[in-house]
């Protein structure tokens, strides 16, 4: 029994050793069959894991891995920048890859490439492990008529040739800052759309997307700048002359010669700054002639209330413009500040518009009468005798408006055939003048007119010598005639009829007495 036993159990043992051998026999040949089935299903997809620019494209076909690597062209775009109408980048426009007709044309071949080169039996491997990265550049082609349709449909490319250059110039006299001033230029959007086309192209090879056409040297840009070396020295020039201030003192008269009047002057002559010298002497001679007193008629308000008109013969004040154009024109283009008078060929006693003052001498001839005003208040004043109104017309005094030509104590005066001295003589016309007369015992009235001197005012010598004391060079003498029926005295004063008393030395000095 035992023994029959012992028989079913070896048996059963045998058939459990069969049938385990069977099972083992089935999933080694069912491992097998699945792993040459996987090594088959990987010589045609990417083994898991497989890593390609950082996007999985484990068990992938090439195919789907290219439409997956290539998804990043639908975010392409192709950025343009260009200068904007204040000199400023800008974004000028953006294109997709369809505008541009992009292709990528390495993608399948280094897909393809990636997949020959893994081994299709490490699959198993490859799910424990994954089978690494693999980086590649992109390449791609662009379609050189589309991308040319695309950027001439810019609004920057069609509008390239309207906003056109200007060069920077030099603007007129700014009458608030008084100066010349620098335009700036303009720098405008205009461009070579040629240029730029292949420019961008060249950029396109060299794999940018981002392209800026500043750098392309395709904009048309203006010859002178702000800057310009000879726009500045130009206005450099013409500021410097602006700058001057020459204040003129013309005898009492406040005279500006600065931006206001000297821009009149400058300007720029075929290209260079001038200033009109011909019209600074003119404005010279018209400033001059304004203020030129010198022989001029003035209005004259005598003592006694009268206003008559006397030409002021030798007296008052001229400008010498030949001598004060060329220091004129040295301020101005020297750009001086300063105050200064002009060079005078003849200056008066007193400054300003009424130059005679209020110290002069006055001789009423009609009258016989002298005044000496010093300061506006009467210090003096005598009888004398002027020049023989029965005799020739060299003896009558003049009238007018005079200034003493000097004066010399003591003095003789010489005649031709004689010489006379006296203590106190004051030419001041030609050999005409005033001085003492001892050899007169009496003046005023009516003396003049048939017993006069030769054209001298003959004084008592105590008055003379006190006129001597108050007046000096250029000191102003007022002689004249009331006209007929304008003599405030109307009655005559009787003739004192002199002895016949000789009357040596009323024959003036000579001129080269006269004249030291």
């Amino acid at each position: 029994m035992d023994e029959q036993k012992e028989i079913i159990c070896s048996k059963e043992r045998k058939i459990f050793r069969k049938v385990l051998i069977g099972l083992l026999e089935a999933f080694l040949l069912l491992m097998a069959t699945g792993y040459f089935l996987g090594a088959r299903y990987f010589r045609q997809h990417f083994l898991p894991g497989t890593l390609i620019n950082g996007i999985e494209c484990g068990k992938l076909l090439p195919v789907s891995a290219v439409s997956l690597l290539e998804r990043d062209r639908e975010l392409y775009t192709l950025e343009i920048y260009g200068r904007s109408v204040n000199g400023e980048e800008i974004l000028l426009g953006a294109l997709t890859a369809d505008q541009v007709g992009m292709e990528y044309t390495n993608t399948s071949d280094t897909l393809q490439e990636v997949l020959d080169k893994q081994n299709p039996y490490l699959w198993p491997k490859a799910y424990l492990a994954g089978s690494g990265e693999t980086e590649y550049v992109k390449e791609y082609q662009l379609d050189p008529a589309k991308l040319k349709e695309a950027l001439f449909d810019l609004e920057a490319f069609q509008q390239a040739g309207d906003d056109l250059p200007r060069d920077a110039f030099i603007s007129g006299y700014n009458a608030d800052t008084k100066r010349y001033e620098i335009e700036e230029e303009h720098l405008g959007t205009a461009f070579d759309t040629e240029k730029a086309y292949r420019y961008i192209v060249k950029q396109l090879e060299r794999g940018n997307t981002c392209i800026s056409l500043m750098q392309s040297g395709c904009y048309r840009n203006p010859d002178a700048k702000r800057n310009d070396r000879r726009l500045t020295r130009i206005t450099d020039t013409l500021n410097r002359w602006l700058s001057a201030c020459i204040t003129y003192d013309w005898h009492g008269n406040t005279v500006v010669v600065d931006a206001d009047l000297i821009h009149e002057w400058v300007g720029i002559v075929d290209g260079q700054p001038v200033l009109d010298e011909a019209a600074v002497l003119e404005f010279l001679q018209q400033t001059a002639e304004r203020w030129n007193t010198y022989g001029t008629v003035r209005t004259f308000e005598t003592r006694l209330g009268v206003t008559l008109s006397l030409k002021a013969k030798k007296y008052g004040w001229r400008t010498d413009t030949d001598a004060e154009f060329p220091l004129l024109l040295e301020a101005i283009y020297g750009g001086e500040q300063t105050k200064k008078e002009p060079v005078y060929e003849i200056e008066g006693y007193h400054k300003g518009s009424d130059d005679i003052g209020p110290s002069y001498v006055e001789a009423d001839l009609t009258n016989q009468h002298l005044y000496l005003m010093q300061d506006g208040e009467l210090i003096l004043e005598t009888d004398f005798v002027s020049g023989n109104m029965s005799s020739t017309p060299d003896c009558i005094t003049p009238e007018g408006i005079f200034g003493i030509t000097y004066k010399k104590t003591p003095a003789v005066l010489r005649g031709a055939d004689y010489a006379t001295p006296v203590t106190y003589w004051m030419p001041f016309y030609r050999n005409y003048g005033m001085h003492d007369a001892t050899w007169r015992r009496t003046f005023g009235g009516d003396i003049y007119l048939t017993n006069g001197s030769h054209g001298c005012i003959n004084l008592p010598k105590k008055a003379a010598g006190k006129i001597f004391e108050a007046v000096e060079k250029g000191f102003p003498v007022i002689t004249y005639y009331y006209p007929e029926g304008k003599n405030p005295l109307a009655q005559k004063t009787e003739t004192v009829d002199e002895e016949a008393e000789p009357t040596p030395g009323e024959l003036e000095p000579t001129i080269s007495e006269t004249v030291q």
